[in-house]
């Protein structure tokens, strides 16, 4: 699991996620559970948590998506784990070894990538509890 430390920020029923660096929106499914338990300020500090399988590669400057740097490839069979370098930290992408192969990457290399709606995972950052009550 990739963790990065984030603000969680409400505007009505919307949430969105800030960090220096990069911001996102939080899926209108994901906004409605969180509204359901919601008793927080407007914005509270948090630790997100995204699963490897869960990012995938995107082109660059899209909607939605975060640059980083190639650190380290892995081929692992099928798959391969980017080590990327990012402003927010360090994460760990799992492509699938045709998309790494035809994206020709090479350590160093620019990389962008985005995650799948539904996906993060929003901790509280003071009681680590999750703040998503199925």
């Amino acid at each position: 699991m990739n963790f990065f430390n984030a603000h969680l920020i409400r505007v009505d029923n919307e949430f969105h996620v800030e960090t220096d660096n990069m911001s996102f929106e939080i899926s209108p499914e994901m906004a409605n559970l969180l509204a359901q338990s919601w008793v927080a300020a407007p914005a509270t500090d948090v630790i997100v948590g995204i699963r490897p399988e869960q990012i995938y590669l995107t082109e660059p400057n899209g909607i939605g998506a975060f640059k980083g740097n190639l650190e380290v490839s892995e081929l692992m069979g099928s798959t391969v784990h980017l080590h990327v370098h990012t402003d927010d930290g360090n994460f760990v992408l799992i492509v699938p070894a045709t998309e790494f192969a035809k994206r020709n990457l090479k350590i160093g290399d620019e990389v962008w990538f985005k995650f799948e709606d539904n996906a993060v995972h929003l901790f509280d950052k003071n009681t680590q509890d999750n703040l998503v009550k199925y």
